[in-house]
């Protein structure tokens, strides 16, 4: 037994867990899956019903919320971790068929450091990929999701920061380029420019890519959708010296890869202390 919890509240926490196990097994089990957009729905919403149950029983919570978007909310889990206040947060983005509840186990890194996290579903992703098409300047989804954050008094105005992972690592260094209140970034294996490599994509990834492209008429596009770097060099170059970025790229991979070539700011660590005091 762990002191001061009754073995009824133990049983209840394992069940919360099975809970959000049974939600990811629904997510992974529909990745990737556009061919029947009715099943990949219903697999979709019992992701988000089942991690629902169990998310209040994470540590710290996972406190569902929703961030205001162009007339419009997209959903999130916000967690805020005990000690300091206000703590300094961190807008968690998803990849391209990735969930903010996937997102929750690498959360736990970043709140063990002390790190409040937002992981959202913005346009295209999750909750919002039924109504919202894919938004290349994701800068605009985050900047939302500052604003949010930047009201509450449980987190810290001057210290955001972002994380990315897989096309949201495009988004995050997107969001270093172009929203000044990001204080340090990482882009987890992040893709450098779509428009050379989409043909060299997977078959699954460039039929996702279509249907996130076009979801008011919900079939996929002819054509691939095209997700232009307006040339961000210059801002990132700029920026390199006063905000943290941390980029990690995988070295093998069996699946052929749009070009991935550097970003242009140091490669380093993103610490606790990055986010300032």
């Amino acid at each position: 037994m762990v002191p001061g919890v009754g073995r009824d509240r133990l049983r209840l926490r394992g069940d919360r867990r099975a809970c959000r196990a049974a939600a990811l097994c629904w997510h992974w089990g529909k990745f990737l899956f556009t061919e029947y957009p009715d099943e990949q729905r219903a697999a979709h919403e019992r992701t988000v019903a089942c991690y629902a149950r169990g998310a209040w029983a994470l540590d710290p919570p996972a406190e569902r919320v929703e961030i205001p978007y162009l007339g419009t909310r997209l959903a999130a889990y916000l967690r805020v971790p005990a000690g300091e206040r206000p703590a300094p947060a961190v807008v968690m983005i998803p990849g391209l068929d990735s969930v903010k509840e996937e997102l929750q186990a690498t959360a736990v890194y970043l709140l063990e450091r002390g790190l409040a996290t937002l992981a959202v579903d913005g346009p295209g992703q999750g909750e919002a990929e039924y109504e919202l098409p894919i938004e290349p300047a994701y800068e605009r989804v985050v900047a939302a999701c500052f604003d949010w954050l930047q009201a509450r008094g449980d987190v810290d105005a001057e210290r955001l920061g972002v994380f990315g992972v897989s096309l949201g690592g495009y988004y995050a260094a997107r969001a270093a380029a172009f929203e000044p209140r990001a204080r340090a970034t990482v882009a987890l294996a992040g893709p450098y420019n779509f428009d050379d490599g989409f043909d060299q994509l997977p078959v699954l990834t460039r039929a996702a890519f279509q249907r996130r492209g076009d979801v008011r008429r919900r079939q996929p596009r002819p054509d691939q959708p095209r997700l232009p770097v307006p040339h961000a060099h210059g801002r990132l170059a700029g920026r390199a010296a006063g905000a943290p970025r941390l980029t990690l790229l995988r070295r093998r991979c069996s699946a052929p890869s749009p070009p991935m070539a550097p970003w242009p700011w140091p490669r380093r660590g993103l610490m606790p202390s990055d986010l300032g005091k």
